[in-house]
């Protein structure tokens, strides 16, 4: 235990030492459960707070 640091200080440092280590274990088991959901989820549940897409415009063209 160093001689010129307060006990405050020590906690502080403890506190933050185990947050460090619980978000990186979230981090962690969030990453891991999105990288092994199937891709094929994400297309059969369609984001119903976007509006519908429309077609794109048609441009005239000389060409037409």
């Amino acid at each position: 235990m160093p001689e010129h640091v307060s006990i405050l200080q020590l906690t502080g440092a403890a506190v933050l030492a185990l947050a460090t280590v619980a978000w990186v274990v979230g981090l962690t088991r969030v990453l891991r459960r999105s990288l092994a959901e199937p891709t094929a989820w994400h297309a059969a549940h369609p984001l119903y707070g976007l509006p519908p897409q429309r077609a794109p415009l048609r441009t005239w063209s000389p060409s037409n």
